[in-house]
C-alpha cells in the first residue's frame, strides 16, 4: 500500500490535524510563507490553534510572536515558560502585555522566574483575562520575594469568573486566604501547593467550594510570613462538600491534625471516590482507618494511606504494618498502606526539564526502599503506580519480587552491579525511564553499559564527563534523541573536540549544563548544536548560595553589567543563557 503524504490528505482531515494534533509554534515554522497557499488557506479556516513556547528557541519564538497577531484571536491553548528559556515571558508580555484580546482562550499556563519577569506584568496579564471565558489556569513561579505578592496573583485567579481550574505551584507559601472562601464556589478542579493553613480552615473553605470535583493539597500550616497569620477556624458546623469525587492531601511530619478530626471532614465528602493521604505517625492507625471507611465514605474505591521513614522508628514500622494485615483490609483490592524510603539529591538537577518548585517535599525524592501493605503474594503493580523517581542504592536483597513499577519515569543509580541491573530489567518498565542521573557512580562498569543499551528512550541524562567519554560507544550505537545533558558534575574540558564529540553522540540536544573555566569557547556551539536552546553554566561560588534576596539581586546585577548584549538570564544551580547568535557571540566568554 502506498504510503500517504500530509499533501495527499482531504482539506477536512488537514484541518482536524491542525487544530487538534500540530503545536501552533510547528505550524508557523513549518508551513506559513512556506509558497503552500492550500495550506496557508486551510491554516486561516482552523477555528482554534493550541501554541506551546516550551523550551522554544529563542530565533523561532521571535519569529512566531511575530506571526501571533494573525491567529491571537483563536488560540485555545497557551504556554510559556521560563525554564531553560529565560526572558521568555517577560518578552511575550511586552509584545501582549494584555491578554483580553486572546478572547477564546481557554487553557493558560505559565511558568515563570518571578527573578526574570516582573509580577506586575504577571497580574495585569491575568487581570485582563476577565473578558475571556478562561477555563483553566496554571501557574508555576519559584523565586517570588515576597508571600504578599503571591497572594495578589491568586486573587487575580480566583476572581476570574468563568474560571473552574487553578492549578497554583510555588516555592513559597501563600497564606492570605480571608477573602477566597467566596469565590470557591465556581471552582471545579483545584491543586495547590503549600497552602500556609492548617487542615480545618482549609474545610472551612471548602463548605463554600459547592461544585469542587478534585483537590489535590499540601497544607504548610507552620510556614508564617511577617505579614499575615494563618487562619483558625473554630466552627465544626460544616454539613457537606457534596461533590468532590478526588482528594489528594499532603501532611507536613508536624501538623497537628488529629485523626478524629480528619474523620470529622471526610465523613462529609459523600461522593468521595478516590482518597490519598500523605500522613505522619498519628494518622496511621489501621483500626481506626478501617472503623471509617466501614461506616463512611460509601463511593470510596481508591485508598493510598502514604508515609515515609523520617516519619516513624523502625519499632513502630513493624507494628504498623503488621496492624494492616487483616481481614478487611485484604479483601479491598486497592486499598493500601505504603511506606517509603528516600534519598535527598539536588533535585534541580535530577529534574532539570522543568522548574522545581516543591523541593522540600521530601516524597518527590527518588525512592530507595519500600514497604507495602496489605501483602497479597502477586506481582502488583496497583500500589507503585504513583512512584515515578526511583534510586538504586544499597544491596539487592532489599529490592522485593512481588512489586512491578510501570511509571517509572526518573532513575537515579546510586550502586550498580550484575544483580541490580537484572532487577531493573524485570521488575521496572524501562521504557518509560525518561531522565536518567549515573553522576553518583565512581567506577567504570559494563554492567552500566549493558543497562544504557537497554534505555533507549532516555531524553535527559546526568553522567560524569570522563563517564560520557568512556561510553561513548553505547551512544553511537542507540542513536539516543537526548535532549538534556548535563556534564556539571565536575569540572572538565570544553575544546572544540569535546564539543564535537557531544554534538556526534547527542544531535538533537537542546540544553547543556557545564562545568569547565574553558568558556572561550562557548560560541563554538553555534557551529556544531544547532538544535542548542539553553545553556548553563556554573560560574556559581559557594558564598552565593548562602545570600539572601538583596545580595543575590547585587550579585547578579553585577554580573549582567559585564555583558554587552543585553539579555536575560537566570541564575540558580548556574546561569542559564536562552541561546541565539548574540548571546554566544558575547565577549563575555573571552574575558573568562
Amino acid at each position: 500500500m502506498a504510503m500517504s503524504t500530509l499533501e495527499s490528505l482531504p482539506n477536512e482531515i488537514l484541518i482536524n490535524i491542525f487544530e487538534k494534533y500540530i503545536n501552533g509554534v510547528d505550524i508557523i515554522i513549518a508551513f506559513i510563507d512556506q509558497q503552500n497557499q492550500r495550506f496557508n488557506g486551510l491554516i486561516m479556516q482552523c477555528r482554534h490553534h493550541n501554541f506551546n513556547f516550551v523550551n522554544c528557541q529563542k530565533d523561532c519564538f521571535h519569529y512566531c510572536i511575530n506571526f501571533l497577531p494573525n491567529y491571537i484571536g483563536k488560540i485555545k491553548k497557551l504556554v510559556l515558560s521560563d525554564h531553560n528559556t529565560p526572558g521568555q515571558i517577560s518578552t511575550f508580555l511586552l509584545r501582549f502585555p494584555l491578554l483580553h484580546n486572546f478572547r477564546n482562550i481557554h487553557r493558560l499556563s505559565i511558568n515563570f522566574n518571578a527573578e526574570t519577569v516582573s509580577w506586575i506584568r504577571i497580574r495585569n496579564a491575568l487581570r485582563s483575562l476577565s473578558t475571556t471565558n478562561i477555563h483553566t489556569l496554571i501557574i508555576n513561579v519559584i523565586h517570588m520575594e515576597r508571600p504578599s505578592r503571591l497572594n495578589y496573583i491568586n486573587y487575580d485567579m480566583f476572581d476570574l469568573q468563568s474560571i473552574k481550574r487553578i492549578d497554583l505551584l510555588s516555592d513559597i507559601s501563600y497564606d492570605d486566604w480571608g477573602l477566597l472562601p467566596t469565590l470557591f464556589s465556581k471552582i471545579e478542579h483545584l491543586t495547590s501547593i503549600r497552602m500556609s493553613c492548617d487542615f480545618q480552615y482549609l474545610c472551612s473553605i471548602l463548605q463554600n467550594a459547592f461544585h469542587l470535583k478534585y483537590l489535590n493539597v499540601r497544607l504548610d500550616s507552620s510556614s508564617l510570613s511577617r505579614f499575615f497569620k494563618p487562619y483558625q477556624h473554630t466552627n465544626d458546623s460544616i454539613i457537606s462538600i457534596p461533590v468532590l469525587h478526588t482528594f489528594l492531601l499532603s501532611f507536613q511530619s508536624t501538623d497537628p491534625t488529629t485523626f478524629e478530626k480528619l474523620a470529622y471532614y471526610l465523613r462529609r465528602m459523600p461522593a468521595l471516590r478516590r482518597l490519598d493521604i500523605k500522613a505522619h505517625g498519628a494518622l496511621l492507625d489501621a483500626n481506626a482507618w478501617e472503623a471509617l471507611l466501614q461506616t463512611s465514605l460509601p463511593q470510596l474505591t481508591h485508598f493510598r494511606l502514604k508515609t515515609t521513614t523520617s516519619c516513624i522508628n523502625n519499632i513502630e514500622l513493624e507494628n504498623i504494618l503488621a496492624s494492616f494485615e487483616t481481614p478487611f483490609w485484604i479483601t479491598k483490592d486497592n486499598f493500601y498502606l505504603i511506606v517509603t524510603k528516600h534519598k535527598y539529591l539536588d533535585t534541580k538537577t535530577l529534574h532539570s526539564y522543568k522548574l522545581q518548585v516543591d523541593n522540600e517535599d521530601e516524597f518527590n525524592q527518588p525512592v530507595i526502599q519500600w514497604w507495602i501493605v496489605p501483602f497479597r503474594n502477586r506481582l502488583d503493580d496497583i500500589p507503585t503506580s504513583d512512584i515515578i523517581s526511583f534510586g538504586i542504592s544499597g544491596v539487592v536483597r532489599s529490592l522485593s519480587q512481588y512489586y512491578y513499577f510501570n511509571n517509572i519515569e526518573h532513575l537515579v543509580i546510586y550502586d550498580m552491579n550484575e544483580g541490580f541491573s537484572n532487577w531493573i530489567l524485570k521488575y521496572i518498565n524501562y521504557s518509560q525511564i525518561k531522565y536518567l542521573d549515573i553522576s553518583y557512580i565512581d567506577k567504570e562498569s559494563n554492567i552500566i553499559a549493558l543497562l544504557l543499551l537497554q534505555l533507549k528512550n532516555i531524553i535527559s541524562l546526568r553522567i560524569d564527563y570522563q563517564h560520557l567519554v568512556t561510553y561513548k560507544n553505547v551512544y553511537l550505537e542507540n542513536n539516543h534523541c537526548m535532549k538534556y545533558l548535563d556534564i556539571s558534575v565536575n569540572k572538565h574540558n570544553f575544546n572544540e573536540e569535546d564539543i564535537m564529540m557531544i554534538a556526534q553522540l547527542f544531535p538533537r540536544i537542546e540544553h547543556l549544563i557545564i562545568n569547565t573555566n574553558m568558556l572561550e569557547n562557548v560560541p563554538l556551539l553555534e557551529n556544531y548544536i544547532p538544535h542548542l536552546c539553553s545553556l548553563t553554566s556554573n560560574i556559581i561560588d559557594e558564598s552565593f548560595r548562602r545570600y539572601k534576596s538583596y545580595e543575590r539581586r547585587l550579585w547578579v546585577d553585577n554580573l549582567r553589567q559585564k555583558f554587552q548584549v543585553s539579555f536575560e538570564f537566570a541564575i540558580d544551580n548556574g546561569m542559564t543563557i536562552w541561546i541565539d547568535q548574540a548571546a554566544l557571540n558575547e565577549s563575555y566568554w573571552q574575558n573568562k
